[in-house]
């Protein structure tokens, strides 16, 4: 447990080490925000909603507008029109006529870049922006000492950037932001310059520093793991809209569309197309000639419509005893941890994620089931979900 205090209208609470403001952590509300370069619609019409206290996640493709839409919230580039509001405060909106510089708009921002200065110390860096608040040296001593003991660089104080690693030094870039005591953080890729190990150490204190301060977090990444691994909530974009939002479970097990579908995961989801049809008073979904057959369940659809259906690898379970598909063994690739085994049948490929003991050979003829609670419906033309019942 931590110790609170209360100083004018704050309230202060010692949490794994480091003083937090435990009333300052807000939310921030985009309302049909707008962005163009030339003839190129960078954000179209976006409108997202970022509770207090979450680590949300804009995640998509090189273009799709997400480092647009966080450049827009820190006030490093205008909208053409629509609203941003922090903690109930509109820092932009009226068509431009309210337009906060960033400083105004009590941000944190870390880049892929670390932006450390060269010739200051690890002190010195995480410190300037306390002395250009004008806080007391030993305000600045504590508060120094608390962030990095945070971020576990502790004794690190004297060391300058060239003698730090590239985890280290955004380390300190994060250290340096949240000495200011920022009420929202943000985050463009900062992992992305990063080895795979460093950047799985970095994803780990992440986690841990969002849990013990309770920031409000808006994360840009092109990478799933970062966005499923650190996020409470998930907005995956494409074209300068949101195509999806919900927690991470929800937007992997459940998509809203089959871009979603297709870019979520790795390997990604099986996308089948099929027609559904009417068998003994229920619905079935029917493809690979015949050679797969799953009942719908949970979504309110008639027999004859082209739909796509869904599923996981990890929800294919291979048998030689039967099921509800039949295929043959395209080829069988090792993770070391287990098999992804690729299912042919006519033109189509399937994806299961197998035992890693389980025997199987090219061109061997397998049955494989998918449990009807876990698949998902998409129409086929317009690629969206079909409502669930």
């Amino acid at each position: 447990m931590g110790e609170a205090r209360i100083a004018g209208s704050a309230c202060f609470a010692r949490i794994g080490g480091i003083t937090v403001d435990i009333q300052r952590s807000v939310g921030v509300s985009i309302r049909n925000l707008s962005k163009s370069y030339g003839k190129v619609k960078a954000l179209n019409d976006v409108s997202l909603e970022v509770p207090p206290g979450s680590f949300t996640t804009l995640l998509g493709p090189s273009g799709c507008g997400k480092t647009t839409l966080l450049r827009c919230i820190a006030g490093l580039e205008e909208p053409e029109s629509g609203e941003i509001w922090i903690s109930g405060k509109m820092v932009f909106g009226r068509k431009g006529a309210v337009c906060l510089p960033p400083k105004a708009r009590d941000l944190g921002l870390v880049f892929q870049s670390y932006a450390l200065w060269p010739h200051m110390t690890v002190k010195e860096n995480i410190a300037f922006g306390l002395r250009i608040r004008k806080d007391s040296s030993q305000a600045v001593d504590a508060r120094v000492g608390e962030v990095l003991h945070v971020v576990g660089l502790t004794g690190y104080q004297s060391r300058y950037p060239s003698e730090l690693s590239g985890g280290q030094q955004q380390r300190v870039s994060l250290a340096r932001m949240l000495a200011v005591s920022p009420a929202i953080l943000l985050m463009d890729e900062p992992l992305s310059n990063l080895d795979a190990k460093l950047r799985n150490n970095l994803r780990i204190e992440l986690k841990r520093l969002h849990s013990t301060t309770g920031l409000t977090v808006v994360y840009v990444t092109h990478d799933q793991i970062e966005a499923m691994s650190l996020s409470t909530d998930v907005a995956v974009m494409s074209q300068g809209a949101i195509q999806d939002l919900g927690t991470p479970g929800k937007v992997y097990h459940n998509p809203s569309s089959t871009f979603v579908a297709d870019f979520m995961g790795n390997p990604y989801m099986n996308l089948v197309e099929s027609e559904t049809v009417l068998v003994d008073d229920r619905i079935e979904a029917h493809a690979l000639g015949g050679n797969l057959r799953i009942p719908i369940v949970n979504y309110p659809i008639g027999p004859g419509k082209k739909v796509t259906i869904g599923f996981r690898p990890e929800e294919v379970s291979i048998s030689a005893l039967g099921g509800n598909g039949k295929a043959k063994v395209h080829a069988v690739l090792s993770t070391g941890a287990d098999l992804l085994v690729t299912l042919r049948s006519g033109d189509v490929l399937v994806t299961a994620r197998v035992d890693n003991q389980s025997s199987l050979g090219m061109d061997q003829e397998v049955c494989f089931s998918v449990s009807p609670q876990v698949v998902n419906v998409f129409d086929t033309e317009s690629g969206r979900s079909v409502n669930i019942a």
